[in-house]
């Protein structure tokens, strides 16, 4: 019995009806590949606050520190970086001196590859701030930064001890670390002192600072996802 084949005109009907299936699932299959990477950043994130707090459990209550507010995944000892102490807690390599540099994988935020500044290696791009504000501030002075993980000396100012996770009357109100970009707060440290330092836009949601998605980890270690408006410099 023979049998016809596909004829040309049937043939481009197939491959349109293809071609708009995949325009139609192309933004979805985007969008759920986004929304995995906000969530493995999260789950960095709880990583990173279960870390403090084992960290404050066997220093009598006391935060690591000091520490500078912009957190990157390099570290060595004198670094001013959280990574470098939480390498006992988080398994990483810990450093005996300053030219003995380690990455801490768990502060690289998966959703960043896209905004990564251009000359900048991820390691020492700031993904992450921390303020000790209320993260309804989002876009706090430098002098009003809580720095409840301490602080460098910097620009002739002594160093700033770390606090008591004790003193924090409810930590579950304030954030220890949150993401960071060029549209968290423009016109500021991040962008006119630092601009190669940070991403280019936010890791999750729009690119350009709209409708921009954060992770916040908060000092009880839990971690929520926030919507943060675009902001404007001065």
């Amino acid at each position: 019995m023979h049998r016809r084949g596909f004829t040309l005109i049937e043939l481009l009907v197939v491959v349109a009806i293809i071609a708009l299936l995949i325009a139609i699932l192309l933004p979805s299959l985007a969008k759920a590949r986004s929304e995995a990477q906000r969530i493995a950043c999260a789950a960095n994130m709880k990583t990173i606050g279960g870390a403090i707090a084992m960290y404050v459990n066997e220093n009598r209550w006391f935060l690591p520190g000091p520490c500078w507010s912009g957190q990157q995944a390099q570290y060595h000892k004198g670094s001013g970086h959280l990574a470098y102490f939480l390498s006992p807690m988080l398994n990483t390599p810990i450093s005996r001196d300053s030219s003995d540099k380690h990455i801490s994988p768990i502060f690289l935020d998966p959703g960043a590859n896209h905004v990564l500044p251009d000359v900048t290696p991820p390691g020492i791009v700031k993904m992450f701030v921390s303020t000790g504000n209320d993260p309804g501030v989002h876009n706090p002075p430098f002098s009003a930064m809580r720095r409840l993980f301490g602080y460098p000396e910097f620009d002739g100012n002594p160093e700033v001890d770390p606090k008591k996770l004790t003193n924090l009357s409810n930590p579950a109100t304030v954030d220890a670390l949150h993401d960071i970009d060029y549209w968290t707060n423009p016109g500021t440290w991040a962008t006119s002192t630092y601009p190669e330092q940070v991403l280019r836009g936010p890791a999750h949601g729009s690119p350009d600072g709209f409708n921009a998605i954060r992770n916040y980890l908060f000092y009880d270690t839990h971690v929520e996802v926030k919507f943060v408006p675009r902001l404007t410099s001065g």
